[in-house]
């Protein structure tokens, strides 16, 4: 069996739906098993929580948010449900309410405690593919509560976690990168430690929900990170053994970088020449621990500096 998770940008028009409910089709032939998970399309959580901005947040409770917020995922599980069907992939979409992935904790913020198999069992007797709405659950009094931004990961890494299989997240990019792809070309990681995807999550990269990383690791559930649009291409592999290489998060709002050493080893060994590198520029908060190197800059200084520690220490690394 595979449990894939599409997230909301790779779901952003009906065009790249259909993309990839063409790739299930050819999974579909040789594999009836499968399980989607999906985020809402495109910009649709920012689009609803702006829609009720204007009401919030004296008049209406954190309840009647997450009754709104889920429904993006609804309305994504349904129109993926019926694009499968219309290519003759039987398919039916799932509420959390439906299937019961049970949660505990706050409105917004809530953890999955448990989910039940027997909907999706049932469907894979009838060889339908079960497509599943991300980012909620219910709980124990039956209303919905959502699982915080980066749900729909977290959802996917629990049912990996129930099934004891490997979860396969797809985005827009082809795996995680050195440096997010967006400000730097780089080198990919064809695999990476669960530990230091856990840390990069944990320090702002966003590649990966953190609460999913948590329970990957805590279930040893492995991770395989693709691209929607080339999806046989092979992307991130996480994997129980440490690897050697490093990686940089950028926080834009806070001007901060974060170098992350995917081994103690790396980080003794680089962190003098990381200082002597950057010495003509000035540094604010550094901090070296935890296999980390830490800082803020100014922002006219951050380009600068990541194509530097690009060539110094990714480059020379490939």
């Amino acid at each position: 069996m595979r449990i894939l998770k599409f997230g909301g940008k790779s779901l952003a028009t009906i065009e790249k739906t259909q993309i990839i409910c063409k790739y299930i089709k050819k999974i579909y032939k040789n594999d009836k098993n499968l399980i989607i998970v999906v985020s809402a399309m495109g910009d649709t959580t920012d689009n609803l929580l702006k829609l009720c901005k204007i009401f919030m947040p004296e008049t209406n409770s954190k309840r009647e948010l997450d009754i709104l917020l889920s429904a993006g995922e609804n309305i994504s599980a349904s129109i993926f449900a019926m694009c499968l069907n219309s290519m003759g992939v039987p398919a039916k979409s799932f509420q959390a309410w439906q299937i019961k992935i049970n949660t505990m904790g706050d409105y917004q913020n809530s953890l999955i405690t448990n989910i039940e198999k027997g909907k999706i069992e049932d469907c894979f007797n009838s060889n339908i593919i079960p497509v599943i709405a991300g980012f909620q659950g219910i709980n124990k009094t039956g209303e919905i509560t959502t699982l915080g931004r980066g749900g729909s990961d977290t959802t996917a890494v629990a049912l990996g976690a129930v099934f004891n299989t490997a979860v396969e997240l797809y985005s827009d990019f082809n795996g995680i990168f050195a440096i997010d792809p967006r400000l730097l070309h780089t080198k990919k990681l064809h695999k990476i430690s669960i530990n230091q995807l856990e840390r990069l999550s944990l320090n702002g990269a966003k590649v990966v929900c953190h609460r999913a990383v948590k329970i990957a690791k805590n279930q040893n559930i492995q991770l395989i990170l693709k691209q929607s649009i080339n999806p046989k291409l092979k992307g991130t592999i996480s994997t129980t053994l440490e690897q050697n290489d490093v990686a940089i998060v950028v926080n834009d709002n806070l001007t901060e970088i974060i170098i992350d050493f995917s081994n103690h080893e790396q980080l003794k060994i680089q962190s003098k020449n990381v200082i002597k590198w950057l010495n003509k520029f000035k540094l604010y908060n550094l901090t070296i621990k935890n296999n980390i190197i830490s800082f803020m800059v100014k922002n006219n200084n951050q380009q600068e500096i990541l194509e530097l520690l690009e060539k110094k220490l990714i480059s020379k690394n490939r």
